[in-house]
């Protein structure tokens, strides 16, 4: 069972459970910018409910995972992404994507501030 300070992914949710079979699916919904979730967990909870009192279910295996971001994270503060399936889940792959995304110059600037930290340390 999810509690509302985790997440809601198809690893910590019930599928059997009404208020938890759809909760995954509301995680970073499409469009969603700085949290995972719009609403409060407790909302989602009614919401899937409601989807299981009207007869729909999860009839084939996903071809998503949600993909909590890289690092700490702080409460519900970041999005996280959905990914296919089949897509590594290491820290490095993980890592490497990250790097890709950003622009050579904040990859730069980045890159210049480690090596300054290195060299207090």
């Amino acid at each position: 069972m999810v509690n509302d300070s985790e997440i809601p992914t198809f690893h910590n949710c019930d599928p059997d459970d009404p208020e938890e079979h759809f909760l995954p699916a509301f995680t970073a919904l499409p469009g969603m910018r700085g949290a995972p979730l719009l609403m409060p967990t407790e909302y989602w909870r009614l919401v899937s409910k409601r989807l299981w009192d009207l007869g729909y279910r999860q009839v084939e295996p996903p071809t998503l995972k949600y993909r909590p971001p890289v690092g700490r994270m702080d409460g519900f503060a970041v999005t996280g992404e959905w990914v296919p399936v089949d897509e590594p889940d290491t820290e490095e792959d993980r890592i490497s994507q990250v790097v890709a995304k950003i622009g050579p110059g904040v990859r730069q600037a980045l890159v210049d501030e480690i090596k300054r930290q290195e060299g207090e340390l």
